[in-house]
């Protein structure tokens, strides 16, 4: 009899089991965190977030991001965070000195351009830089931008370090924000005080027009610009930004996934330099034919480059195409009657002309005509204006101000 018991309450016990079909899910182990991270950790997203584009370098075990304004955001618990960094530049540029990488640092809820601390990246080799240090115990957020432009150096990130723990990468803004641009979009000159030539410890990217409006629209953002480009030919062969739409640099090998980062907006301020080459003061003098075609080729190209990024960011995405920052007036005309004709007039309605505040037109520009920090605030202004104008998103952060 007992032994008939013991084996019906066996069978009673498996029966649940049998019945219930799949085995019982076991609960996810609990995420690690880390005082260090270093190769894909860097990468992938769970603990820092990635502003602007960037490659992983797999032989060197690090990510470089090598664009104006690029740069990564971390919150960890601890007093301080250290990062190893390593950079590429040419010894010297005639007339420029060395070019080194510079970074701009932002501490917790700072966004104030003006509140960054600016650091020198001197060394090629991955070596330890102090990011943040003696912070009250707790949860802190360090923000990091690359100020200087790829054209200039480049940047990888090594590894971080904390003396408590890093932890999830904070979340994506709600809007995001792709600039292209020159020379205007990557803060050329802005720091300069008496420098009568160009080194990068004059740039700013976050003290620019681009940085600015997310900043005000509190957006994430890329910016895509080098000194000297345009949008169909700079102050040099091969110099036309959009070439590089689908690449993480300029002129770079490294492919970028554009449909994997859609942009909510697209800004592009493209023309100072082609008006140079249309005018004829970069490959010499030219006359009223040729400089009508070097024209035309500038918005043929403009209406294709918009094209093309609508074919892959979706037809409805807002345009904005800037212009005014560097007086470039002999395009104002030709190029807002090619938004209206072959844009708002055509089944693309999304697609805006902005004059930007004129460099000339607000006290002493920066170096060599570029506009100065007034000059960026005011083309903030009024760029955040016709994004809130024309699409759903409102102002979250007001603009920085200088005394007048």
């Amino acid at each position: 009899m007992k032994r008939f018991l013991s084996c019906l309450f066996a069978l009673l016990t498996v029966l649940p089991l049998a019945a219930c079909g799949d085995p019982v899910p076991q609960a996810d182990p609990p995420k690690e965190y880390y005082g260090e991270l270093t190769g894909r950790q860097l990468y992938d997203g769970e603990y820092v977030k990635w502003q602007g584009r960037n490659y992983f370098d797999e032989e060197n075990q690090s990510v470089w991001f090598n664009l104006s304004a690029a740069g990564f955001e971390v919150e960890f618990e601890g007093t301080e965070l250290t990062a190893e960094l390593m950079g590429e530049w040419q010894n010297e540029v005639v007339g420029q000195g060395v070019q080194y990488p510079y970074i701009g640092v932002l501490i917790d809820d700072e966004t104030d351009p003006r509140a960054a601390r600016r650091e020198e990246i001197y060394m090629r080799e991955a070596t330890e830089y102090v990011l943040a240090s003696n912070l009250a115990p707790g949860k802190h957020t360090v923000k990091v931008y690359k100020l200087s432009e790829t054209s200039s150096n480049k940047l990888a990130l090594v590894s971080l370090k904390t003396d408590g723990k890093i932890l999830d990468a904070p979340a994506p803004a709600p809007l995001s924000i792709e600039f292209y641009g020159d020379s205007a979009t990557c803060g050329y000159g802005i720091d300069y005080t008496d420098q009568t030539s160009f080194s990068t410890d004059t740039e700013n990217a976050i003290l620019t027009y681009a940085y600015l409006t997310a900043r005000m629209l509190g957006a994430d953002f890329s910016m895509i610009c080098a000194s000297g480009w345009g949008m169909a030919h700079g102050l040099g062969d091969d110099s036309a930004v959009p070439d590089w739409f689908e690449y993480a640099d300029i002129r770079s090998q490294e492919q970028w996934d554009n449909a994997a980062h859609t942009p909510d907006i697209v800004v592009i301020n493209l023309g100072a330099n082609d008006n140079q080459y249309i005018l004829g003061n970069v490959s010499g003098p030219v006359d009223a034919a040729e400089r009508e075609v070097r024209l035309q080729n500038y918005l043929d190209a403009y209406r294709s480059f918009i094209k093309k990024l609508l074919s892959v960011y979706g037809r409805e995405t807002p345009v904005f195409c800037c212009y005014g920052t560097m007086g470039e007036s002999n395009i104002y005309i030709p190029l807002e009657n090619m938004i209206y004709d072959d844009f708002q007039d055509s089944g693309y309605p999304n697609v805006y002309p902005v004059k930007l505040s004129d460099g000339f037109g607000n006290g002493t520009p920066a170096l060599h005509g570029h506009p100065n920090v007034k000059s960026n605030i005011k083309s903030a202004d009024i760029l955040v204006k016709n994004i809130v104008d024309y699409t759903e998103y409102a102002v979250q952060t007001e603009n920085i101000r200088t005394e007048d």
